[in-house]
């Protein structure tokens, strides 16, 4: 319910300006493919799930995506990105024309490319690949490497107490 309202407010009233429509208007043209975006950066310190190595989206893309369907690669560690360009056998398609916009609005039309994917796969507490379905209707995936079950007491604890040691190492720096 709530996804459906949030896409009806998408389509009512965020229209991109028309340079950066043209700019995913021309991607779209190259037919229909399959996005995926890896959130790295910051969600390495923060959130366990999102430490998944290169072998295991390599996996991902031989299981889940075709060889056939091109792939729409965006992430914010660029050298993740081309270890997984690198690993995998699949067509990796990524925009990086910085003639036509400067690095500040390269997330946005990497998001507005994603949009238009015929289906997404995104990583564990990103909105950004979740907010790209909804603004193109897609479905998405999100990617988890998680043994057993995420959200059980133990687990729980156990990222508790690497909190509180990350805690402890800092206060012993200064």
């Amino acid at each position: 319910m709530f996804e459906r309202r949030l896409q009806a407010i998408y389509s009512e009233f965020f229209h991109p300006l028309k340079k950066y429509r043209e700019i995913s208007d021309n991607f779209h043209k190259e037919g229909r493919y399959v996005g995926v975006h890896i959130r790295r950066t910051d969600h390495l310190k923060y959130i366990d799930e999102a430490d998944i190595d290169s072998s295991t989206w390599r996996k991902l893309f031989l299981k889940k995506i075709s060889q056939d369907e091109p792939v729409f690669l965006c992430s914010d560690d660029t050298y993740f990105k081309s270890k997984i360009i690198n690993a995998v056998p699949h067509k990796c398609l990524q925009y990086d024309n910085r003639d036509q916009i400067n690095d500040t609005y390269l997330a946005f039309v990497e998001f507005l490319i994603l949009s238009g994917a015929t289906r997404i796969y995104g990583t564990v507490e990103s909105s950004f690949s979740k907010q790209a379905a909804l603004f193109g209707c897609k479905p998405i995936e999100i990617i988890r490497e998680v043994k057993g079950n995420p959200y059980s007491p133990l687990r729980a604890f156990r990222r508790l107490r690497k909190v509180i040691r990350k805690l402890k190492y800092s206060e012993n720096r200064y």
